[in-house]
């Protein structure tokens, strides 16, 4: 009830539906979330988790191609809207930050693999008894 919500309130308040390439993407994400659902209900839990990813993706991308080059509305002035062009910084900053990324998105992938192989098996009712 409250995406339904969020989606008519979408609707109603923006431009988003003005685009194609988001009416496309919503309709996927719809799509999508029924499978998700479908699986979910048949206990076909990795089929459900791909879709209902697919699910946030399309939305994520929906949401995308609505707003673009857009990144925040603004209420008081279209104007003064957050726009791709005037978000960006400067050179030095996006240097700094590409340097910092290739230091720790390795080490954040480490340590999420370790944390998967680590938790990798079901918990049963066997594992609840010591």
């Amino acid at each position: 009830i409250g995406a339904l919500a969020l989606v008519g309130a979408t609707y109603v308040f923006t431009d988003l539906f003005n685009s194609v390439l988001a009416i496309v993407c919503f309709a996927l994400a719809i799509v999508f979330f029924l499978i998700s659902w479908g699986a979910a209900r048949t206990r076909n839990t990795k089929w459900g988790f791909v879709f209902s990813s697919l699910t946030v993706i399309s939305v994520t991308a929906a949401y995308f191609a609505g707003l673009f080059p857009r990144i925040m509305v603004s209420s008081l002035n279209p104007d003064w809207s957050l726009t791709i062009a005037n978000a960006g910084n400067s050179t030095y900053t996006l240097t700094l930050m590409t340097c910092v990324a290739f230091v720790f998105v390795p080490i954040i992938l480490v340590y999420q693999s370790w944390v998967y192989w680590t938790f990798r098996h079901r918990v049963t009712e066997k594992d609840l008894h010591y």
